[in-house]
């Protein structure tokens, strides 16, 4: 466990073979946010990021996936993650500049507020969850090298619930 000095939030972590706990305790009054950024990982540098994807589903499970180059050149890794709090909001980014295309946008898609799915090279999510009061907010989030369905499967298998201890 760690306390993040800047914002004063501790964020606690454990795993089972697939899945990722965080516990986050957010200073009380203060806006509770976590950040997805998959644009960057270790060893990176410009062009690492093949392709990516953020999904909002309607259950308030966040999915996708990141296919890189590197050691496992064309790997796609699955993800699926699960909040203990409702969201208050959600905004979808691509912060890729210079892209002379990008296909027919959806409805509501130049709103990152209101989108439910974003693909591109450089993505980023902001998941707000307003002042978390005095609960921490859990993190639960599987990986899967198949789909984002099996990610589903195996946060449902592996960690059922939100008891991080």
């Amino acid at each position: 466990a760690v306390t993040l000095d800047d914002y004063g939030v501790r964020a606690e972590l454990t795993a089972s073979a697939r899945v990722g706990v965080h516990r986050y305790t957010f200073p009380q009054g203060k806006p509770a946010h976590v950040l997805v950024d998959l644009r960057t990982s270790m060893y990176d540098y410009p062009g690492k990021v093949l392709w990516s994807r953020l999904r909002l589903r309607a259950d308030g499970t966040v999915t996708g996936f990141r296919q890189t180059r590197g050691w496992a050149p064309g790997r796609q890794l699955y993800f699926a993650m699960r909040f203990s709090h409702p969201l208050a909001s959600h905004e979808l980014h691509d912060t890729e500049q210079d892209v002379l295309y990008k296909g027919f946008p959806p409805p509501a898609a130049n709103d990152p507020r209101q989108r439910a799915q974003i693909e591109g090279r450089q993505l980023v999510g902001v998941f707000d969850f307003g002042d978390a009061g005095t609960q921490p907010l859990v993190v639960k989030l599987a990986i899967s090298p198949v789909s984002e369905d099996n990610a589903i499967a195996n946060l449902d298998a592996e960690v059922p619930g939100f008891d991080f201890d």
